[in-house]
């Protein structure tokens, strides 16, 4: 296996990838792990903005609800 700062992050199982095949492997590898990260921000960015809309309509519920009030 190279020498790099890589290395160090892959999983146990990649110390048993023929060195043909390692450059690809870490390039999945890293791939994938990127691909998490996304999701992950992408399932945060998406709890805050429910979180923002929970906190507004405590702040004012007349504005959020789904039918106007009665009367009026």
């Amino acid at each position: 296996m190279t020498d790099s700062s890589e290395d160090d992050d892959l999983p146990e199982e990649a110390e048993e990838v023929p060195e043909e095949d390692e450059e690809e492997v870490i390039e999945e590898h890293l791939e994938a792990r990127e691909e998490a990260q996304e999701e992950r921000a992408e399932a945060e960015k998406e709890r805050s903005e429910k979180r923002k809309e929970e906190a507004e309509e405590v702040v004012n519920p007349d504005m959020h609800r789904d039918d106007p009030p009665e009367g009026g």
